[in-house]
């Protein structure tokens, strides 16, 4: 099957959580939330990142520096969940060839992950666009020109943008890639 790489992408308060746990209490399979934050996902258990590729169910994971690599080098069959992005910026080149590594073997490693963002300028590294088979809008005020660059289908973006920001701040639009 095709694994997936899927930006969420909206304010705060837009629905994006709510709708990540309900997609996610539909999949039977093992679930990872990576979190910058430990007063986030509370309900979820933590787990030893020592028992990474034991874990049932869904468990949860309060990022610090070195997890990327952890994740690259061990995580498979799961879905990885990277809550609240720009808090993961990656600076150093190890890190980046650890997220590369992520989006790249996803496939042979059975990994779908999930990026969760405020707007299409938190999403850094900037080649994690390439990978994306699925960008999931919510209402953003992102100005999307700053990522134009970026992104590989921008007009299609920017229409879907203007639809979801003209609606209530719950909606929200699924756009396709791949």
């Amino acid at each position: 099957r095709k694994a997936q790489f899927v930006l969420i992408l909206g304010t705060n308060g837009t629905g994006k959580t709510t709708f990540l746990r309900k997609t996610l209490n539909k999949v039977k399979r093992r679930k990872l939330i990576v979190t910058p934050d430990p007063m986030e996902w509370t309900d979820i258990p933590l787990i030893d990142r020592k028992n990474l590729n034991k874990f049932e169910g869904t468990g949860r994971l309060i990022y610090r520096h070195g997890d990327m690599q952890l994740l690259a080098r061990s995580a498979a069959d799961m879905i990885i969940v990277f809550d609240d992005f720009k808090a993961f910026f990656i600076t150093k080149q190890v890190e980046l060839n650890a997220i590369r590594s992520l989006a790249i073997r996803r496939r042979q490693r059975m990994l779908d992950i999930f990026i969760v963002a405020h707007g299409f300028t938190e999403i850094v590294p900037s080649f994690l666009f390439t990978f994306a088979t699925k960008i999931i809008l919510f209402r953003t005020l992102d100005n999307l020109a700053r990522a134009k660059k970026r992104l590989v289908d921008y007009d299609r973006v920017l229409e879907a943008q203007k639809r979801v920001n003209a609606k209530d701040e719950h909606h929200f639009e699924i756009l396709n890639f791949n």
